[in-house]
C-alpha cells in the first residue's frame, strides 16, 4: 500500500519498480543474504522513496530546473521516509536502505555524506538500482537511457558513486535479464 502511495504521487515510479525488486532478489541470492533480509532489501527496493509523499507534487513534477529552496526539500525525502517507517519498525535494514540510498562511495551523498562501507549494504544496493531506474526513465529534460547506456554509466561511476563490487554484480543481473527477455521475444 505504501508503494502504491508513492507510485499515486511520483509519476517516475512504475511497473519498472517490480523488475528492480526481481533484480534485488537475485543479487541478494548471490550475496547470500538470510531469508528476511531478501525481504527486506526487496521491500527497500519498492519503497526507497516513499518519503517522496511529503514533497509537495509540484516539487516533484516541476518541468524546469528546481530553486534552492525546492532542492532541498527533496533531499530531505529519505529522513521523511524513515521517519514513515520508524512506524512499522518491522526490519532496521529496510529502514537503513530507505534512509541512506542516496549516499555515496566517495562521500559525496545525503543526508550524512557516508562513504564506502559505512554505507549500509542494502542501502547501497538500493541506491544502484534507483539510479537506473532513474537513467531508463524519460524525464522533463531527457529522454531515457537504453539498457546498454545505462549499465554503460553505472560501470563509468562505479568507485565513486557506487560500490564497484555491487555495480559488477548488478550490471551481470541486468544483463542476464535482458538477454533472456531477447530469448522470449525470439
Amino acid at each position: 500500500m505504501l508503494a502504491k502511495a508513492v507510485d499515486a504521487k511520483d509519476h517516475y515510479q512504475d511497473d519498472k519498480t517490480n523488475e528492480l525488486s526481481k533484480v534485488a532478489a537475485a543479487v541478494a541470492a548471490k550475496l547470500e543474504f538470510e531469508e528476511d533480509q531478501v525481504e527486506a532489501l526487496v521491500l527497500a527496493t519498492k519503497l526507497r522513496d516513499i518519503g517522496k509523499i511529503g514533497v509537495p507534487r509540484q516539487v516533484l513534477q516541476k518541468q524546469g530546473k528546481l530553486l534552492p529552496e525546492e532542492l532541498e526539500l527533496l533531499k530531505q525525502h529519505p529522513q521523511m521516509g524513515e521517519q514513515i517507517l520508524q512506524e512499522a519498525n518491522k526490519v532496521k535494514d529496510l529502514i537503513s536502505a530507505v534512509l541512506y540510498h542516496h549516499e555515496r562511495w566517495d562521500d559525496k551523498g545525503y543526508p550524512e555524506g557516508l562513504r564506502g562501507e559505512e554505507i549500509p549494504l542494502m542501502a547501497r544496493i538500493v541506491g544502484i538500482l534507483d539510479a537506473y531506474r532513474a537513467m531508463r526513465s524519460d524525464r522533463p529534460y531527457r529522454k531515457a537511457l537504453s539498457i546498454q547506456d545505462a549499465i554503460a554509466e553505472l560501470k563509468e561511476v562505479a568507485g565513486s558513486q557506487f560500490d564497484p563490487g555491487l555495480v559488477k554484480i548488478i550490471v551481470e543481473q541486468l544483463q542476464g535479464d535482458a538477454e533472456q527477455r531477447l530469448r522470449e521475444a525470439v
